[in-house]
């Protein structure tokens, strides 16, 4: 793709005729055939020599597919190898980063894994620690299967997009099949904020169609415009994000995001465990019912909607840059099904939204390391497990600070923004090592007050003990606090 352009797609209906479908499912079995051969290539590139080209030479591939149609399926198996590779590059570095290995092999294998060379041809000791690492990740997440592919991604050489004239539809798909010099024009029907947009947003509409045929039989596609990548802001202010437990998101500013979302989701719950439940006990697997995919995608669409929603509020705010940790989707409250669903749809859904505030609208995403931004205090530091005596509910241990536990971890994820890296190189250990010895120094020079600030956190100003148990974290407390304390 071309540096320095954002892209956005726009959902369009394709309706057909019986004779233009048949020939586009025709096609469909060819496609995905195509598409696993193109993948094992990729796979065999990089799994044989420990690198992987920008760019799939086609001529030697079978001829039950025009080059044309090669270069679009090559391009397809690239983007879905591409995206399975980030996800197990991800997986990499945090097994890495909770592993006891030495730190000097641990930055070894970090720049190895940025640049996917776990099998470079090198018999040291760290190439073969990442392969082994790289066979664990590759057993627990295979390879995609894209022989049930459903999806087919075609550029402008096998699916150019004209203006249609004298017909109900604005514009034409003239989509090549498998029959040489014979395509089908497609009517494409696009919502009125495509050509809003291409009219007022300096976008393009570019030449590429996807088509998705889904389960039911029916067909809808997409279409992608460009447009120029918004400038960094500069002004504005800095937020802290944490995903809530009862709310979508909670904000360093007090603010909480989607407080209806869990009452809808528990609703929900409810009836995805009950129609479960019920084809189980028919004998029917919960994939072949028809209601059931209908309500998970029913799910799906309204959590994704919400997402879009409240980042789009966002970024219409004077809001420069966003502090976010590694989100978790799963909540207590919910069943382990809806759990499932709610990570991957939620996980994809903000990484989606977050690339694109940057692209469109210049908002700075920094990620942090997340360790212990739920028990530390966001007023005084004090770190401890005790200090959520509820899920909901903050109280520190400390300092007597009382507030929302999600607004607390939201304020901790922005203030270790300033942290070296965000804190992301280094273990969990040595980050409440770090925090220990920071809030017993800081408690050394206020020793001669009383420990707690009424006006701040509405709880009785106490003297306590913080430091009982720091020993087992190797933090060396002065004696003369240990002699404060009561």
């Amino acid at each position: 793709m071309k540096t320095g352009v954002a892209h956005k797609s726009y959902g369009v209906a394709l309706p057909m005729n019986h004779g233009k479908l048949d020939k586009l499912f025709r096609l469909l079995p060819i496609w995905r055939k195509g598409l696993a051969y193109s993948l094992n290539q990729w796979c065999r590139e990089l799994f044989e020599t420990g690198s992987l080209s920008t760019w799939q030479s086609t001529k030697t591939f079978p001829n039950y597919l025009s080059q044309r149609q090669w270069d679009s399926v090559s391009r397809q198996a690239k983007a879905t190898f591409d995206s399975w590779l980030t996800n197990r590059q991800n997986e990499f570095r945090s097994l890495v980063y909770h592993s006891t290995l030495e730190d000097n092999l641990k930055r070894d294998l970090y720049e190895i894994n940025l640049r996917y060379a776990w099998y470079e041809h090198s018999d040291d000791k760290t190439h073969h620690m990442a392969r082994w690492l790289m066979k664990h990740l590759r057993r627990r997440n295979r390879i995609p299967d894209l022989s049930k592919c459903r999806t087919m991604d075609m550029d402008g050489k096998i699916a150019r997009i004209e203006n249609a004239k004298n017909t109900k539809c604005e514009r034409w798909a003239v989509v090549s099949t498998l029959e040489s010099g014979k395509p089908v024009r497609v009517p494409i029907f696009a919502d009125r904020k495509l050509d809003e947009n291409l009219f007022l947003n300096n976008e393009t509409l570019s030449n590429h169609l996807t088509i998705r045929f889904n389960l039911d039989g029916s067909v809808n596609g997409k279409l992608i415009t460009t447009l120029p990548k918004a400038e960094k802001r500069t002004q504005g202010e800095t937020l802290g994000l944490d995903w809530g437990m009862d709310c979508m998101f909670a904000l360093s500013d007090g603010r909480l995001l989607g407080t209806r979302m869990f009452d809808w989701l528990k609703q929900r719950d409810t009836e995805l465990i009950e129609l479960t439940r019920a084809l189980q006990k028919n004998g029917v697997k919960p994939s072949k019912s028809r209601r059931y995919r209908n309500l998970q995608r029913r799910i799906r669409a309204y959590y994704r909607n919400e997402i879009g929603r409240l980042f789009n509020q966002l970024s219409k705010e004077q809001v420069k840059e966003i502090v976010v940790e590694k989100l978790d989707f799963r909540n207590l409250n919910l069943s382990h099904k809806m759990n499932r669903l709610l990570t991957r749809t939620g996980r994809a859904a903000v990484e989606a939204k977050l690339k694109r505030i940057q692209e469109l609208y210049g908002v700075t995403v920094t990620e942090i390391n997340p360790a212990y931004t739920s028990q530390q205090c966001s007023h005084c530091g004090y770190t401890a497990r005790n200090n959520r005596p509820t899920r909901d509910l903050f109280r520190c241990k400390c300092c007597g600070t009382t507030l929302h536990a999600d607004i607390n971890a939201s304020r901790n994820i922005l203030s270790r923004r300033s942290r070296e890296n965000g804190w992301r190189s280094i273990r969990k250990q040595e980050i409440v090592r770090i925090l220990n010895s920071e809030h017993a120094n800081r408690y050394v020079h206020h020793d001669n007050h009383l420990v707690g600030d009424a006006q701040t956190s509405g709880a009785t100003p106490r003297r306590i003990q913080p430091y009982k148990r720091l020993e087992k974290t190797g933090v060396k407390v002065p004696k003369r606090v240990l002699q404060n304390t009561i």
